[in-house]
């Protein structure tokens, strides 16, 4: 296969041929953010009502009466509620961030001709399918990150790195915790505990892929600017 010549690899000049400019999703981006951002609200919102539910359980000296039944119900509710708002959330952030990596991926292959590992339907089946759902996606957005930065050599994010190992703790450790038991209000106190603690890393995971999306973003806005600038003055690289 014909390797780029060293000046297309560092000017961000290897795109293929038909395949038009580098577009970067700014808009679908700053959605994805948003939607993010929105998450993280919600996950402090669960963190307060697990914390008022962690309250109520101590306050129950470990058997209830029937008005701190009721006070446990309603908290259980009010987190059931916070739950269903925080996956719906998190389903509308899960779509528009798909929908942003295959932008981007696409701009990837127009900076360089460097191979992805996956093929375009693994930056949606790399997040459903058990077991390779682990590390396919970190590995999409690795390519794309070194693809964007326009150097064949280019080394892995510690961004992309950090994010991801943010989100197996948050994922991995969210099913530990849904399967703890808890079968009396001692063990109901330690699941709700756990269940706080697991806030942080996901907040972080959040926060880490919004700015890897910011991140790739603007690298790609870096090489579509240097793919433009020859064409606008008229002139090709030699």
């Amino acid at each position: 296969m014909m390797q780029p010549n060293p000046w297309q690899v560092q000017a961000g000049m290897t795109s293929h041929a038909g395949e038009g400019p580098v577009r970067p999703a700014w808009v679908v981006g700053a959605l994805t953010v948003a939607m993010l951002g929105a998450w993280m609200v919600v996950a402090l919102l669960s963190a307060v009502a697990l914390g008022l539910h962690v309250r109520l359980l101590d306050g129950t000296g470990g058997s209830l009466d029937q008005e701190e039944l009721a006070k446990l119900q309603d908290s259980d509710s009010l987190i059931l509620l916070i739950t269903v708002v925080q996956v719906a959330v998190m389903l509308v952030t899960a779509v528009l961030f798909c929908l942003w990596l295959m932008r981007a991926r696409t701009n990837a292959e127009h900076i360089m001709h460097l191979p992805q590992r996956f093929g375009r339907p693994w930056v949606v089946f790399g997040w459903v399918i058990p077991i390779v759902n682990l590390w396919i996606p970190k590995q999409v957005v690795d390519d794309v990150w070194q693809a964007s930065t326009g150097q064949a050599d280019g080394r892995r994010s510690r961004w992309v790195l950090a994010w991801w190992a943010c989100w197996l703790v948050y994922v991995i450790g969210d099913r530990i915790v849904a399967n703890l038991g808890a079968d009396d209000l001692a063990a109901e106190r330690g699941q709700t505990i756990a269940a706080i603690m697991l806030i942080m890393p996901g907040m972080a995971a959040a926060a880490l892929a919004a700015t890897v999306i910011w991140k790739i973003n603007a690298l790609q806005q870096a090489q579509s600017d240097r793919i433009t600038a020859p064409l606008a003055g008229g002139a090709l690289p030699g």
